[in-house]
C-alpha cells in the first residue's frame, strides 16, 4: 500500500494544531507531579516546557510555577534549590 506523504504546509498546520494541546496537557502533567509530591518531575516539565517553546502561553505557566516552586523553598530555607529555581525563571 501507497504511503500517503503530506505537503509541507498539511504538515505545518497539523503541527500547529497539536502543539498548544499537548503544551497544556504537560502542563497538567507537571501540575499533578507537584500535588502528588514529586516535585522534580514537575520541575524537570516546567524547565523543559521553558527551554523548547518560550514563547507560549503555557511558557509563561511554567515560569510562574517554577517561581511558586522558588518562593516555597526560599520559605523553608532551603536558599540553594531556590536560587536554582530563580535561576530558571529570570
Amino acid at each position: 500500500m501507497p504511503e500517503i506523504q503530506e505537503t509541507p504546509s498539511a504538515k505545518q498546520e497539523k503541527e500547529d494544531t497539536l502543539a498548544p494541546l499537548i503544551l497544556s496537557r504537560l502542563v497538567k502533567i507537571a501540575r499533578d507531579f507537584e500535588n502528588q509530591g514529586n516535585v522534580h518531575q514537575a520541575i524537570g516539565l516546567y524547565t523543559k516546557i521553558l527551554q523548547e517553546y518560550p514563547d507560549s502561553k503555557e511558557a509563561e505557566e511554567a515560569r510562574l510555577s517554577l517561581f511558586n516552586l522558588a518562593e516555597k523553598y526560599l520559605h523553608e530555607g532551603n536558599t540553594y534549590h531556590a536560587l536554582a529555581l530563580y535561576d530558571k525563571v529570570v
